[in-house]
Order: C-alpha cells, then structure tokens, then sequence
C-alpha cells in the first residue's frame, strides 16, 4: 500500500522491492492517482490493465477483479514453500 507520500520513495522503494524479483501490480482508486508515478511503481511490463489499474471511485473495484485475477494468477507460484495449497 502506498499513499504518496512522496514520489521519488515510492519509486526507489518499488526499485528496491523489483531487484529482488517481487512482482509489483499497483490499483490507483480515485481521480487524483497520479497515472505516471503509479506506473513507475508497477512492474514491467508497465501497462495499464496489465501490471497497473485504475479506477476513478471505490466502488468500481468490481470492474477490475476479473483482470486483476488473471493477471495474479498467471505467476508461477508454485515455487512458494506454504502449508496451504495455493488456489487462483
């Protein structure tokens, strides 16, 4: 979760996350998301719908869980060591 406080840390931040091979997927809710930095967060490839969602109200979450949920599970997660099976 990020919330702006400031551009340059969150980007270094997600730099830093990305280096050691985190798959960072970013969801800006509201009008006031900046498309540029959100997308300087997200990892490559760096486009909308893909690796970074945007939504101008809350409540329109539910036009994107479907892509969203795609995109989350076409990872290949079962390099991950858990006690639960994993399930997408």
């Amino acid at each position: 979760m990020y919330d702006r406080s400031g551009y340059n840390s969150g980007v270094l931040l997600s730099e830093m996350v990305k280096r050691n091979g985190i798959r960072i997927i970013g969801v800006g809710i509201t009008r006031s998301v900046d498309e540029a930095e959100l997308k300087a967060i997200s990892s490559s490839p760096q486009e909308i719908d893909r690796n970074y969602f945007m939504v101008p109200y809350f409540d329109q979450l539910t036009n994107i869980v479907e892509k969203l949920a795609t995109e989350v599970c076409s990872e290949d997660v079962s390099y991950i060591n858990t006690r639960k099976p994993l399930t997408c």
